[in-house]
């Protein structure tokens, strides 16, 4: 049975030679036939009419270069004749919607599996009603899926080979552009790298770059950098599930299967290109005069992607095309230029405001993420002036604000004192909680909850409340001073059934040396040991995650990293949880290679990295906010101090008048959240109130509000009346 390929151009040529091969190997009894099979000397004209006539199925092999081809329209309008014959066209990278009369009416069959595997299902049917082909039963299938890898990575190398009609286009030097080229690929990037024997700066920025990092690439790339080159690289952040560009590229790759989840295959390159960059290349920074390379990966869709080496930088502009070998890219020199300043401050934005150390979502955020539907809710009624009728996610209660440690970066140092909530008190506001129906509720403070004078009594109260309220989840933030002398008396794991953190002790913080903080150190670390020795033990504690926190500051900053280094050889692989934040008045160049270097840390750790995904979160940079950023994250939580003060925000030391919405102990709950001065205290919480830059910036909830309305605003979901 005759096939009858047909093509125009060299890339076109080598695909029909692909197909060509396959089919032969597949279907013995088919005969694929393209022009090149004629002979010299026969007269070509006559032997290609005689193919067309003869051909039972017809193969038009489309790219871009040849959508016009007059010849090709020939020899389909010719196929398309003759009787009884199937006619379909192959795409190899362009799309149904780029195909124009007459050659759009014939049946498509793109650069995908299924589409190729139906196709060589027609032509096995054609040849079986012509008792030619292969049963379906038999090893057909099997040898497709067997030879498929062979021809899709033919296919693929062929589509990555763009053909170069025109040199790339000379500018006279536009804001700094100095050459245009239609497709990435016509860019010879082994002739850009060798320009440059020691660079002092480079950026790579990309969805994942999975081709910047060869072996012969990475050789160069360590040189540089153990010379002491600055070398910053930005990946798309692969934990984003509802980032657009993970899903879209992802369905438009050649390697998508049928039914993989939209952003699995993007996902999974970006991971490629971080194992490639860890192991391979900066392992192998090392020396005196080195300097490790920064990786990060950005929150959000990447504009563009930029090869930035010192005064010159590549610049590709992302389009609908999966692959962004195949989009315009510009050449621009003269960092002083408008274009270079242009593209180079977008980078610096997206580093500095949208950026993450770690490829994976932090576990602190995922759990909370849980709850988006009802924060956009609660934002709903606020627009539409309507009160508040559904209870908030959870309560934070601070017994005390007594504490011991003299922290310098405390913001309740103004506030401490004896002061502690009564055991009567305490149940009073927990009856209230639990009764509108609030299902978490967090033990922490102001002070040190453990430390609080009535403690005893609170803890016996909040025994009761665990068996007659088995629902509630109940937390606890410490110290960890005092859990040694606690645990003597009161079954933390089980009064604490959602999980217990800790914070990491620091001398550097607490302005305590010698013999006092060893004795304070030497409690803290007997009571984190107990409380994990205990929870090993026990499996009914199975569901109490034990967590430490560790907070970088401007006094612990130098000690940091080896404090870390010295736990992770000690005990930190036992704790179920590790988080790290920054202190308020840290600037983000400090953080960074902190950041990195804790990330590697714990990476190299066989006992963390199996796990990492699930145990660490690391986020050390403060969030950005815009100028007009209103806080709604307070709807999700609410916060009760000592005396029964009732909060819509856990920072409202900088403004408590502006952010207090009454006193459980004088009023219901139901009623003080419910009431239209909760509303009007929400919406008047600003920028300028808040004084965002000293205390929101390191909020445990900001990371959080703009996730919510990154996802909202995914989502197209409406909030307003306008």
């Amino acid at each position: 049975m005759k096939v009858f390929i047909s093509w125009s151009g060299e890339r076109s040529k080598k695909t029909a030679e692909a197909l060509c091969s396959w089919i032969e190997e597949l279907i013995p009894s088919a005969k694929p036939w393209m022009s090149s099979d004629i002979e010299k000397g026969t007269r070509w004209n006559e032997i290609i009419s005689k193919e067309l006539r003869d051909a039972k199925i017809g193969i038009v092999c489309l790219n871009k270069e040849n959508l016009s081809s007059d010849w090709l329209l020939f020899e389909a309008g010719a196929l398309s004749k003759t009787s009884n014959a199937h006619v379909c066209t192959f795409l190899l990278d362009v799309y149904p919607a780029d195909i124009k009369p007459p050659l759009s009416q014939f049946q498509h069959t793109s650069f995908k599996k299924e589409d190729v595997f139906e196709l060589i299902n027609t032509i096995n049917n054609k040849a079986l009603n012509r008792k030619e082909g292969i049963e379906p039963e038999s090893d057909f299938i099997k040898k497709a899926e067997q030879t498929w890898p062979e021809l899709q990575k033919k296919l693929s190398k062929i589509k990555r080979t763009s053909v170069r009609t025109l040199e790339p286009a000379e500018i006279v030097n536009i804001q700094g552009i100095t050459k245009f080229y239609n497709q990435r690929s016509e860019f010879d990037w082994n002739s850009f790298y060798k320009k440059y024997d020691s660079p002092r700066e480079i950026i790579f920025m990309g969805q994942s770059l999975r081709n910047a990092f060869s072996e012969k690439q990475v050789t160069l790339f360590t040189r540089w950098c153990n010379n002491g080159a600055s070398f910053r690289i930005l990946l798309l952040s692969p934990s984003n599930s509802y980032s657009l560009q993970l899903r879209f590229v992802s369905e438009g790759m050649l390697e998508a299967p049928v039914g993989s989840v939209p952003q699995s295959i993007l996902k999974t390159k970006i991971h490629e290109t971080v194992g490639q960059i860890e192991e391979k290349f900066i392992k192998k920074v090392i020396g005196a005069n080195s300097k490790k390379p920064f990786l990060r990966f950005s929150t959000v869709d990447l504009p563009f992607s930029l090869i930035m080496i010192d005064n010159e930088m590549i610049v590709t502009l992302y389009t609908t095309e999966a692959e962004a070998d195949g989009s315009p890219t510009f050449v621009i020199e003269d960092k002083d230029s408008h274009a270079f300043k242009s593209f180079k401050d977008e980078f610096e934005s997206i580093w500095e405001k949208h950026s993450i150390v770690s490829p994976y979502k932090d576990i602190v955020l995922k759990r909370g993420l849980q709850h988006w539907k009802d924060y956009l809710d609660l934002k709903k009624s606020y627009h539409a002036n309507e009160v508040v009728k559904k209870p908030p996610k959870q309560a934070i209660l601070y017994p005390t604000y007594e504490c011991g440690n003299s922290c310098g970066f405390c913001m309740y140092t103004d506030k401490k004192g004896d002061i502690c909530i009564s055991k009567s008190d305490f149940q009073n506001i927990l009856n209230q909680l639990i009764d509108y129906r609030i299902t978490n509720i967090e033990i922490s403070g102001g002070g040190e909850p453990l430390e609080a004078k009535h403690i005893d009594g609170i803890l016996e109260v909040l025994k009761s409340f665990r068996t007659s309220h088995p629902e509630v989840k109940f937390g606890l933030i410490t110290n960890g001073i005092f859990l040694e002398k606690i645990m003597e008396k009161h079954d933390l794991l089980s009064l604490f059934n959602d999980y217990i953190r800790i914070s990491r002790l620091n001398e550097d913080d607490i302005g305590e040396k010698g013999p006092l903080y060893k004795e304070k150190y030497d409690s803290w670390l007997k009571g984190v040991k107990l409380l994990i020795q205990r929870k090993k033990k026990n499996f009914k504690y199975k569901n109490t995650k034990i967590g430490i926190k560790y907070l970088l500051s401007s006094n612990n900053k130098d000690s940091f990293v080896k404090l870390v280094q010295d736990d992770l050889n000690a005990f930190l692989y036992d704790f179920d949880h590790v988080r790290f934040r920054s202190e308020r008045t840290m600037d983000s160049n400090e953080i960074y290679p902190i950041e990195q270097d804790i990330y590697r840390l714990l990476r190299d750790s066989e006992k963390i990295r199996a796990g990492f995904e699930s145990k660490v979160a690391l986020s050390l940079p403060k969030t950005n906010y815009p100028r007009n950023f209103e806080c709604w994250i307070s709807p999700i939580h609410v916060v009760i101090d000592p005396l029964g003060d009732t909060y819509i925000c856990c920072n409202y030391v900088v403004d408590p008048n502006n952010v207090m919405i009454g006193n459980v102990l004088d009023s219901s709950f139901q009623e003080i959240w419910e009431s239209k001065e909760h509303a009007q205290c929400r919406h008047n919480l600003h920028r300028e109130i808040c004084s965002c830059s000293k205390y929101c910036s390191n909020c445990r909830f900001a990371e959080l509000q703009f996730n919510y309305e990154h996802i909202i605003a995914t989502l197209g979901y409406e909030y307003t009346n306008t």
